[in-house]
């Protein structure tokens, strides 16, 4: 997808014709047919400029018209975005439309990536009632049975940490599908289908690369953190792709715990080959899954159970007893007796003191 940029000279120094095209995710003008990679193209460098990402804000810094005349004019468009640098509102058409907690805001930049998570629980309604609890929706929750989606792709959603001062995550871009099940069991094929059915479509409308930037999620060892995730930051901050939640800076879970075969499953397109023997072990129903708990510590909880320790119960929190009611009347007999007392111990007589007979000698 292209736009003409109609400016003869970047802010750098670069010159272009006026009906040389900007390039999508590589340049900003073209120079004499060249690309021209523009210093100033990351919005950090201009805080507080409303520049689209990827638009050199001298070029819209020196062009005295509105805003939106602005942003039409110099705005690159990329795949997902419509003309003037807006985020297209893009929901999946073969998904359930299940909006809980809203969107966390508009992207601020990035390409556009996948996400996977995994819900850390063996049903949809059960993640459902945490992202409402937590705040923490993400675009999609994909289990062997139905695809919903709760925020448009334009927008951002909430799944992940993101913390001050570092890279943005929930708003660069990202994607983010949950999958319904634990990163430590294996995912069954109908789910696996759903996912790798999402993922075409999110790729061909947002221009996502079928490529692991970061490296593919790694799986359970012993049914715990196998540790060593890369989560490099300047590739999460520059190249679209797909991540795992064990990928992504600033953050600590390690899901979704895909194994090799399941990656390479996801990675097919429509018409590669489903039936290879490879596949064969990916198993068809998880039956264990329902009586399973997480064992990513500090995960959000979505089954009410404890997320520290697998199988164990959260202790009940102790009841305060209530006061007892004091019958009626109770408290005048209480102070009549309480008189009565006094009354009795002013009749009483005091104590003759006894005295003592010398000591002999």
């Amino acid at each position: 997808m292209r736009i003409v940029v109609r400016r003869r000279k970047c802010c750098c120094g670069e010159s272009a014709g006026a009906d040389q095209p900007a390039q999508v995710g590589a340049a900003v003008l073209f120079d004499r047919g060249a690309p021209h990679e523009c210093a100033y193209r990351s919005r950090r460098a201009h805080p507080g400029l409303a520049v689209p990402q990827g638009v050199c804000p001298r070029l819209v810094q020196d062009e005295h018209t509105p805003q939106s005349n602005r942003q039409d004019r110099f705005a690159r468009r990329r795949p997902g975005m419509k003309a003037g640098g807006t985020d297209q509102m893009a929901r999946c058409p073969f998904a359930v439309w299940k909006p809980i907690s809203g969107s966390s805001g508009t992207n601020l930049g990035g390409p556009f990536k996948i996400v996977h998570h995994t819900t850390e629980g063996s049903s949809a309604q059960g993640a459902f009632d945490a992202f409402q609890a937590h705040h923490s929706d993400p675009h999609f929750t994909v289990d062997a049975t139905k695809i919903y989606q709760h925020i448009d792709t334009g927008e951002a959603a909430r799944a992940l940490k993101n913390l001050t001062g570092g890279v943005q995550t929930n708003r660069d871009s990202a994607v983010q599908i949950e999958v319904v099940g634990f990163a430590h069991r294996p995912k069954t094929r109908a789910t696996l289908e759903n996912v790798r059915k999402l993922c075409r479509w999110i790729e061909s409308t947002h221009g996502v690369p079928k490529v692991w930037p970061n490296g593919p999620p790694k799986p359970a060892v012993d049914g715990h953190d196998p540790g060593g995730h890369n989560r490099n930051a300047a590739n999460w901050d520059t190249k679209g792709g797909h991540y795992g939640h064990s990928n992504v800076p600033e953050n600590t879970h390690w899901d979704p715990g895909y194994t090799k075969t399941e990656v390479d499953f996801l990675m097919l397109d429509n018409t590669e080959g489903l039936e290879s023997p490879e596949f064969s072990t990916i198993i068809l129903e998880d039956p264990g899954m329902k009586n399973d708990h997480s064992r990513m510590p500090d995960h959000a909880d979505p089954e009410g159970v404890s997320m520290e320790m697998p199988g164990k119960t959260k202790p009940a929190a102790k009841r305060k007893s209530a006061p007892r009611k004091k019958a009626a009347g109770s408290d005048r007999k209480t102070a009549a007796a309480t008189t009565e007392k006094v009354a009795v111990s002013k009749k009483k007589p005091p104590r003759k003191a006894v005295q003592k007979s010398p000591k002999k000698t």
